[in-house]
């Protein structure tokens, strides 16, 4: 009998979110992002804090998605907890789009 075994650890970034995610925030994600980005490719975008959330952070997520995915990697995404940016996801779809996790912890645990 042969028995090959192998260990792999992943590397994975987390980005946490608070207050307005709209067009006023971008720069600071896309540098965060950029800079996660650049020593991972599994990425937790934890946004149970965010109060706010348009489509200028609609589009950044999509272009983060869109990186990740490239690079062969993977995210997930928790979910605002707040009515009214929870509203947003769920109207434009984009609980179908991105995995979603209840908590960052439960993100983690998936890999």
């Amino acid at each position: 009998m042969s028995i090959a075994s192998q260990t792999k650890v992943i590397n994975i970034g987390i980005l946490t979110l608070s207050d307005r995610f709209d067009i006023a925030a971008l720069s600071t994600f896309r540098q965060a992002a950029d800079h996660i980005l650049a020593q991972t490719n599994y990425l937790v975008i934890d946004m149970a804090a965010v109060s706010f959330f348009d489509s200028a952070g609609m589009a950044a997520l999509v272009n983060v998605l869109k990186r990740v995915r490239e690079q062969a990697g993977d995210i997930r995404v928790v979910w605002p907890i707040a009515e009214a940016a929870r509203r947003i996801v769920s109207l434009t779809k984009f609980d179908r789009v991105f995995t979603s996790s209840p908590s960052v912890e439960s993100a983690l645990s998936i890999w």
